[in-house]
């Protein structure tokens, strides 16, 4: 989530302070987005993506940490980099990410010794190699269990889990009926 944040304060501060547009435009420009932010921030989706961030979006999150998701659909691709128990605070049946691009999966795990626990995930259906979660290479030891892949035939994915050159993980106790493909699919993993 925050491998752009740096970028996009960049290219935000650089247009504040050299706009290529008359300088009258200026404090309209700004008062709409400041009405747009508020609006968005009252809307349900507005108000759990600032609680999914604020949860998940800390710089002050160490390997080893457990983050605590709490109840809410979050419109979500999520990276997750390093060893963390991430878990929602009460299941699958009150927290639903959904792939906020369906080209990517929705959660993509790169690091070893992760736990993604209690979600129902969907969305990430377009055609390629994608799911609901995704091993890929780097990813190792890690357990994913509680978790519902994909809602129904119009809520799915297109891979439930995705196991491609990892190994050692631990997968029980999901729920993968409705994805175009597999429920869990593995290359080239031990």
């Amino acid at each position: 989530l925050s491998e752009r944040e740096s970028e996009a304060i960049a290219l935000l501060a650089d247009v504040v302070r050299n706009p290529a547009l008359p300088e009258d435009e200026l404090p309209r420009i700004r008062a709409d987005f400041i009405r747009n932010l508020s609006i968005s921030r009252v809307r349900p989706q507005g108000q759990a993506a600032v609680a999914f961030n604020a949860v998940f979006v800390k710089s002050k999150i160490l390997p080893g940490d457990t983050v605590v998701v709490p109840n809410g659909t979050y419109s979500e691709n999520v990276v997750i980099d390093k060893a963390l128990t991430v878990i929602s605070q009460n299941g699958p049946g009150v927290t639903t990410v959904v792939a906020a691009d369906p080209d990517e999966s929705v959660f993509t795990i790169t690091a070893l010794n992760v736990t993604l626990s209690g979600f129902a995930v969907y969305g990430a259906e377009m055609p390629g190699i994608n799911a609901g979660v995704d091993l890929g290479g780097g990813s190792g030891n890690c357990t994913i269990t509680n978790n519902r892949f994909g809602l129904s035939p119009s809520m799915q994915n297109r891979y439930g889990i995705i196991i491609y050159e990892s190994n050692g993980h631990r997968i029980s106790e999901n729920d993968c009926r409705y994805n175009v493909y597999d429920g869990i699919n593995g290359t080239r993993s031990g």
